[in-house]
């Protein structure tokens, strides 16, 4: 009987609340719907949807180009791949490089209205770091604490030194969203996310296209240039190009080896081809009966003729590769370096592991590029008398699968970060978010805690380099290549700025 006054005394308060809530984001909604009207709108065309739009969760990088256009994050990367400061204004690290002090931004709102400042920093940060944020919480799992220091400082307290920090909070552990947003929203945020970013969302069909209206109240000042940004999904790069040349779209992100001279000779498009961070190959889940030998998965890395797969599907938009770290990264090296195709050596390797009649099932996306790609890998593996069958699917059930490590080997890329603990822990450490081949090894766990904790650049570098060699020995991932970003978009097209991560940041876009 006692319990029942409560639930009465809160229940109203409830109401209140989330109704305050859902009246600032219909009021903001309906303001920016006013000071879009005058405004052009971008439509983006996009290779696959998305899977997520909470940034605690998130995983793809599809979900990558749209959180940035949301959310803001407490520093960025600039056209060069530099750090800069965004929601934060700088930063200052202890004698023992343990401590952090971080300084915010002043005069900064989320788009519910509530304040950006300290607290909502340490907020976010300590729910990223909640085990049930996975790929967030190992990214900062060497963060033993985040204190507010005043309004717009926070100080950020580390186990031991841990070098890639900075360049992990330009990502999505560093992405700021509403607290209030959450706390209201609940397991519900992703549908209703919330940001300081320049666009805010408007609606999403699922497999078709996310819209994305202006941020009225965004704190820089004459941006964003478009009212509204639509992300349209088209998973065929050559039907991207058609609507690009048909007008309805304005810019395209992805554009394959086979569509680079279309795109050069009509003067009415621009191609952007640049180097990223990324790498691309496919993982071997090392639990799975069929690839579970080391022996067998190093015959099948050795069956590929990487320069042939990428002449043929990539063309001059990437170079082979063997090792996750690609030119331009501090850990680039001579293991990089993409071995030789040797049908000999690993017809023995697969005698030696008396494995006979080899086969399993390769799961890719339903992108012709990606089947194109698929059936060259398996026309080389027949040469060792390995069948591989594909199996295609849309890109989210394809993550979907190998995140709950349903599959035999499957290709799935990364899109790559600036710092090489990026661009490998969450990926190679045993029990690691991104680990989706289950491979686990006592030298690779080793090097990569040390990779992260060193300071001295040529130990850093040496430290991944052990890492690579380690790889090239047990291949849970075959790494083919690094490829270009290639972009193209209308020359008519104003305000877009490359940079190496291959984020689309669409607040200076106009037409």
């Amino acid at each position: 009987m006692m319990l029942l006054p409560r639930i009465r005394h809160h229940w109203p308060a409830f109401l209140i609340i989330a109704g305050l809530f859902a009246s600032s984001v219909r009021a903001a909604t309906s303001e920016a719907a006013s000071s879009h009207a005058r405004l052009p709108t971008i439509t983006i065309a996009m290779v696959s949807d998305i899977n997520t739009l909470d940034p605690a969760v998130s995983s793809s990088y599809y979900d990558r180009q749209v959180l940035n256009n949301v959310m803001d994050k407490l520093f960025d990367l600039d056209s060069k791949g530099h750090i800069v400061p965004m929601l934060a204004t700088g930063y200052k690290v202890s004698k023992d490089h343990r401590t952090y002090t971080i300084s915010l931004r002043k005069g900064v709102r989320f788009q519910d209205g509530t304040p950006f400042n300290a607290q909502a920093v340490k907020f976010n940060l300590d729910r990223y770091r909640q085990a049930s944020s996975a790929p967030r919480a190992v990214e900062l799992k060497l963060v033993d604490s985040v204190a507010t220091s005043g309004s717009y400082a926070v100080k950020v307290r580390l186990s031991e030194p841990f070098s890639p920090l900075i360049s992990i909070l330009t990502d999505r552990s560093g992405m700021m969203v509403s607290p209030k947003a959450v706390q209201t929203e609940g397991s519900s945020f992703a549908l209703h996310p919330v940001g300081t970013g320049p666009f805010m969302l408007k609606d999403r069909v699922k497999g078709d296209h996310i819209t994305l209206v202006r941020n009225p109240h965004y704190w820089r000042k004459g941006y964003p240039k478009a009212g509204q940004v639509i992300f349209k999904i088209f998973t065929d790069p050559n039907t991207q190009l058609v609507n690009l040349q048909s007008g309805q779209v304005d810019f395209m992100d992805s554009v394959t080896s086979q569509n680079v001279s279309t795109v050069q000779r009509d003067k009415s498009f621009k191609l952007i081809e640049k180097p990223g961070y990324g790498w691309g190959g496919f993982w071997i889940n090392t639990k799975s009966a069929a690839l579970g030998s080391k022996q067998v998965r190093e015959a099948i890395s050795l069956l590929i003729d990487r320069k042939q797969f990428v002449k043929v599907a990539a063309g001059k938009t990437a170079i082979a590769s063997a090792s996750p770290f690609g030119p331009g990264e501090l850990a680039y090296g001579s293991w990089d370096k993409a071995p030789k195709q040797d049908v000999k050596a690993a017809k023995q390797l697969l005698a030696r592991a008396h494995a006979t009649n080899v086969t399993f099932t390769f799961a890719t996306t339903t992108a012709p590029i990606s089947l194109q790609q698929a059936q060259i890998v398996q026309s080389m593996l027949q040469a060792g008398g390995i069948t591989m069958k594909i199996q295609s699917e849309d890109f989210p059930t394809l993550l979907d699968a190998l995140s709950k490590h349903n599959f035999e080997a499957g290709a799935v890329a990364w899109s790559g970060r600036p710092d090489p603990d990026q661009n490998s822990y969450n990926h190679f450490f045993t029990g690691g978010p991104n680990n989706y081949g289950q491979y686990s090894s006592a030298t690779t766990d080793k090097y990569l805690n040390l990779g992260r904790a060193q300071i001295d650049v040529k130990k850093r570098k040496a430290d991944y380099g052990k890492v690579a060699q380690q790889l090239s020995k047990d291949v849970p991932y075959v790494f083919l290549d690094h490829a270009n970003n290639s972009f193209a978009m209308k020359s008519s097209l104003k305000g877009f700025i490359y940079v190496p991560d291959g984020i689309i940041r669409a607040a200076g876009m106009t037409k």
